[in-house]
């Protein structure tokens, strides 16, 4: 082992010194750009064992970066390299340098091959045509890697209940800060620094993609997660709990002037009820009724820059106007063209010539369609259409669309089936932490249902970690429940 790490060595400086000599000669730039490469390389070698925990918090942080920052985040980069694809390659070298065929264990996995090979034909197929457009859209798939790399670097490391602790303390900080967030963001945006190359604000919220994280904290809070493993007293967690609720309602009415985020909490929050009523539940309705009265006997209204409010009214507005038309042309104008688009996508693939294939990834849907309305990333105009589930449908055909609806049924199943075996085997801890994952993986389905959400990198290399921490979830438990984790506050082993 000494001997070829030596070898190792005396090769990299030999071809060091070769190098150097190149960019002090012949050609600088390209000399100098090769030297960095091969100590990038040769680092990567040698700290090749501790590879797959630094991707694990390097992606950690990149998920709060998404999180606090929405799109703003995702701009962090030159183009065509943003932060996204320089996580995602990092987790590529960590998986070829250090493999798992522990992730080919599941049947959810070959379902994901299946899908991300139906969208590598749609997307090789016009990428002579399209060029970089053609990649662009095909993160819709494309991200599903981020949920191979979570599930091998999970498995491998045995870390399932570490996210747990992880969450614990990173959600006050992220219930402080969206409404901080909203209010810079719709009351002091000129005053937001930009990305040069963009001129896209660094903040840039978006109403239902907080409504999704706030949804998954909901889940984790009524569930009872918070509390697994603290070591204050009862008393003490109470009062942070009654804290974090109140944090967390404020944040839901900053953004409850779209409807796509209240369907979004209040679909999540009523998963949770159905399938595990509890007590805990008396904190959020007393908070919310508060809410309520105090809207009322004020009546409060909190105008916003692009000319929507938020008041008692607008709130009972938006929720009507998701289940019928209101008669208001700002409600029912994006109701129709979502329809309508809807629609049309519907008579070309399940009734139309593109049934087999779809239209692909490189083409714009929205200018092909018919649909095109605005500019959606301000020099880039709408592609998809207001749907992730039926942009696949749009772009990968009807079998594209089945492997998607197949792949994301046969999750929901795998992750209820352990909800419910956890359950039965007295495994209560294991039992919140199926559920806490499939709220939180439903509250994406849901936004994904109205937005154009899992076609960019803020929600699609956030859902796809969260489905591969799913399947890491599942698998665990199919191996049987490992009897103790230590709890790092603490340093006492804890049976969950």
């Amino acid at each position: 082992m000494i001997a070829m790490w030596s070898s190792l060595i005396l090769l990299l400086t030999g071809t060091m010194g070769f190098l150097i000599v190149t960019v002090l000669t012949i050609e600088p730039f390209f000399g100098l750009m090769a030297i960095i490469g091969l100590s990038v390389l040769a680092a990567l070698l040698i700290l090749q064992p501790l590879l797959p925990h630094f991707y694990l918090i390097i992606l950690s942080l990149t998920l709060c970066g998404y999180a606090f920052l929405g799109r703003g985040f995702a701009y962090l980069g030159k183009a065509p390299f943003y932060v996204g694809e320089f996580i995602l390659a990092l987790g590529f070298i960590a998986l070829v340098l250090k493999p798992n065929t522990q992730i080919f264990r599941s049947r959810i996995t070959w379902l994901l091959l299946l899908l991300m090979l139906i969208g590598t034909l749609g997307t090789i197929s016009q990428l002579g045509t399209y060029g970089i457009d053609a990649m662009r859209d095909a993160v819709l798939w494309g991200y599903g890697l981020f949920a191979l790399l979570t599930v091998s670097f999970m498995l491998r490391l045995k870390t399932i209940w570490d996210v747990v602790f992880v969450y614990q303390r990173w959600i006050p900080w992220l219930l402080f800060w969206i409404p901080i967030g909203m209010v810079l963001y719709h009351m002091a945006n000129d005053i937001i620094p930009r990305w040069p190359a963009s001129d896209i604000p660094v903040l840039n919220p978006k109403g239902g993609d907080i409504a999704v994280h706030l949804s998954g904290a909901f889940s984790f809070l009524a569930l009872g997660l918070y509390r697994f493993g603290r070591s204050e007293s009862q008393s003490m967690v109470e009062i942070k709990e009654w804290v974090l609720w109140s944090m967390l309602l404020v944040g839901c009415v900053t953004i409850f002037t779209g409807r796509a985020a209240i369907l979004t909490v209040l679909s999540t929050s009523s998963l949770i009820l159905a399938i595990r009523p509890s007590i805990r539940w008396a904190k959020p309705i007393a908070l919310v009724l508060l809410l309520i009265i105090v809207f009322f006997a004020f009546d409060l209204k909190i105008s916003l820059r692009d000319g929507r409010s938020i008041s008692a009214e607008t709130m009972i507005e938006t929720v009507h106007s998701i289940f019928n038309f209101t008669g208001v042309s700002y409600y029912d104008g994006p109701r129709q063209w979502r329809i309508d688009w809807w629609s049309k996508i519907l008579d070309y693939t399940v009734f139309g010539e593109f049934f087999w294939t779809g239209k692909g990834y490189g083409i714009n849907l929205a200018n092909d369609d018919g649909f095109q309305v605005f500019e959606f990333f301000h020099d880039q105009p709408l592609r998809s259409p207001h749907n992730s589930h039926l942009t696949f449908l749009a772009r990968s055909g009807v079998p594209g669309f089945l492997a998607w609806i197949t792949l994301q049924g046969l999750f929901f199943i795998s992750l209820f089936r352990s909800y419910r075996k956890a359950v039965k085997s007295g495994r209560n801890n294991w039992a919140k932490l199926n559920l806490w994952v499939l709220a939180y993986w439903f509250a994406f389905m849901v936004n994904a249902t109205f937005d154009v959400f899992l076609e960019g990198p803020q929600g699609g290399i956030w859902f796809w970690c969260v489905f591969g921490f799913g399947i890491a979830l599942v698998e665990v438990q199919r191996e049987g429940y490992p009897p103790l984790f230590i709890n790092r506050n603490t340093q006492k082993g804890v049976d969950p």
